[in-house]
């Protein structure tokens, strides 16, 4: 994606670095860090993307993020592209990763609620036109809201399947 039109077109907010406050780091993966942190006086999550990520692998997670609004998928809120950060709501439960490494392993109902909302965010992906692939659905990219809600998180590797390939 070229910088320049991803500017001109890009309809999700844009923050300035004095209006981000960074706290702890959260979660970190190959390619970033996610960090706990306010903007605007609310409480978010910043995903901060190495420097040596290409360019176009940071506004493609932008785009399809910005493109995304379900309840089961965490909530894109804008990006500081001084900095290279994502920024997105905050879920302080933590991941279903984080659940079993404390072994807080859920009742069988429980359970099964967790896989029903896991299912309703990727149907929902699945289901779009064009339909976009998660391609890294796994314990730590699902996040748990306050009232037990899960959340789909994490479109680093995620890619929006064209008309060609689905026929």
């Amino acid at each position: 994606a070229d910088n320049a039109a991803f500017r001109a077109t890009f309809g999700g907010a844009k923050f300035e670095e004095p209006e981000l406050a960074f706290h702890e780091v959260i979660g970190e993966g190959g390619y970033a860090k996610v960090f706990r942190g306010h903007c605007r006086g609310i409480e978010v999550a910043l995903k901060v993307v190495a420097k040596d990520t290409l360019t176009s692998d940071f506004f493609g997670e932008v785009t399809i993020m910005s493109q995304v609004f379900h309840p089961n998928i965490a909530l894109f809120l804008g990006i500081c592209d001084e900095l290279r950060c994502i920024v997105s709501e905050y879920l302080p439960k933590g991941s279903i990763g984080d659940m079993i490494e404390r072994q807080e392993m859920p009742t069988g109902v429980k359970c099964m609620e967790i896989l029903r909302q896991v299912c309703l965010g990727m149907n929902w992906l699945h289901s779009r036109s064009p339909a976009i692939l998660h391609l890294d659905l796994k314990p730590q990219n699902l996040l748990l809201g306050e009232h037990g809600t899960v959340k789909v998180c994490d479109f680093g590797i995620a890619c929006v399947l064209s008309t060609q390939q689905v026929a």
